[in-house]
């Protein structure tokens, strides 16, 4: 009795070759249980729908001939059912001893180490150094009231590269011994819940310290909405990339020179004193950003049936937790916003070719600017609105994060430091935006 094939695995990424010579479609694994990205020959293509759990081994084999004309087809049988299942891409052993090896070394780790340094940014503190630095190079920092929050993408930063730098300058000085809470979005975790983590964040750039205890907090407020030790953590960028810009921005070169009192002395940090019986201070000793990383998963019950994201309960206790920690801790809290707007295009499953500046893309932006508004002006209920219209067919990958600032922190009011929109792709395009937020 023939065999069934196994399960493709519908968690991987899909997308079109992006090397001319080599089309297809490109196959890839968001959460590297496995390294391999796979591109698979456009004639091989209807071949994975057989990888259903149903479809049989026999069909496949009739599939191949009818493609190949030839009737032995052993050898490309073999060939192609080992690619996939060795690269990881099957709901077979293998891919179950993948992950269960992936799981146990993240949940042994100490530290939740860069996970893409060397691919979106360097790899190295000082090739970092110099492209943030370049990445943030111009005007001088925003003169503003109470900071609460800033939004910046997650996209690539070379892709959004304005954008952080228009988040990032309104940080100053003074910021630099607050908690900044970071709230991410989380592409691959489960909907209606945040995950946590308490573990270090080591980038090019040092090792940024989790306040353990506001962790605790949360999972003790709100249990049923944690996922403690979120393996997504481990891959996620949308998180990695706001401490790298945290720690380059408040700790790159240059800083400690501007780290001084209102009378000009340098700032002083716990009247610890050195070998020689001086004060430390914050440039003398050395400094590490303190966070707070939360991934949001998607609010998709709300989107696709309709209420608000808190009519779930755990979704309501974690809201309601985080904007206690935010009212009581309002003085030494900073919110950081890890968010890309829409997704539009072919990659993302559109029947168009989206182009920056496009007749449909100038259309998005108008709709991103009136969900935008309707932030800045704390209006959390119309921001939600606008994203529920067509069950959010924008597909904005940092709705979550955004309404779960709006509502834990209702008094924040906005503005939107710069706008913008990029080619990921020659057919696709994310939005992103900077954006500050004062109380």
């Amino acid at each position: 009795m023939p065999n069934s094939l196994p399960r493709l695995r519908m968690d991987l990424d899909f997308m079109p070759s992006p090397d001319p010579e080599r089309p297809g479609l490109l196959i890839r694994d968001p959460f590297q249980y496995s390294d391999v990205m796979l591109i698979v020959p456009p004639p091989m293509v209807p071949l994975l729908e057989m990888f259903d759990g149903q479809t049989t081994t026999n069909d496949l084999r009739e599939m191949l001939m009818r493609m190949s004309g030839d009737p032995n087809v052993d050898a490309l049988e073999k060939s192609f059912l080992d690619t996939l299942s060795l690269s990881g891409f099957l709901q077979d052993e293998v891919f179950e001893s993948k992950r269960e090896a992936r799981h146990k070394a993240f949940a042994e780790a100490t530290v939740r180490v860069a996970s893409h340094a060397g691919t979106a940014y360097p790899a190295t503190k000082e090739e970092a150094q110099s492209v943030f630095s370049e990445y943030m190079r111009g005007d001088e920092p925003y003169a503003e009231g109470n900071l609460v929050a800033i939004a910046a993408p997650h996209v690539s930063p070379f892709g959004g590269v304005d954008c952080y730098r228009a988040a990032y300058r309104a940080l100053r000085p003074e910021h630099r011994e607050r908690t900044f809470v970071i709230l991410g979005t989380s592409h691959y975790g489960e909907p209606n819940r945040f995950g946590l983590t308490r573990k270090n964040f080591i980038t090019p750039f040092g090792e940024a310290v989790t306040d353990t205890a506001l962790v605790d907090e949360l999972a003790t407020a709100a249990p049923g909405a944690i996922e403690m030790e979120d393996y997504c953590h481990a891959t996620e960028h949308s998180i990695e990339f706001q401490v790298a810009f945290l720690q380059h921005t408040l700790d790159g070169p240059g800083r400690t020179s501007s780290l001084l009192a209102a009378d000009g002395r340098p700032m002083m940090t716990g009247g610890l004193l050195g070998p020689d019986g001086r004060p430390v201070t914050a440039s003398s000793r050395g400094h590490q950003v303190k966070i707070l990383p939360i991934l949001c998963g998607a609010y998709a019950h709300s989107i696709y049936e309709g209420g608000l994201p808190e009519n779930d309960e755990h979704v309501a206790r974690f809201l309601g937790a985080l904007g206690e920690m935010a009212a009581r801790r309002s003085r030494d809290l900073v919110f950081i916003l890890g968010v890309d707007m829409a997704h539009m295009g072919v990659r993302y499953g559109d029947q168009i070719t989206a182009v920056t500046g496009g007749e449909e893309m100038q259309e998005v932006e108008q709709r991103d600017q009136a969900r935008i508004a309707a932030l800045n002006a704390g209006d959390a209920p119309a921001f939600w609105e606008l994203v529920q219209q067509n069950q959010d067919d924008l597909k904005w990958c940092g709705a979550s994060p955004l309404y779960t600032f709006a509502k834990a922190v209702p008094q924040a009011r906005g503005v939107l430091r710069r706008y913008g929109q990029w080619n990921i792709d020659e057919a696709s395009v994310v939005s992103f935006a900077g954006m500050t937020f004062t109380a």
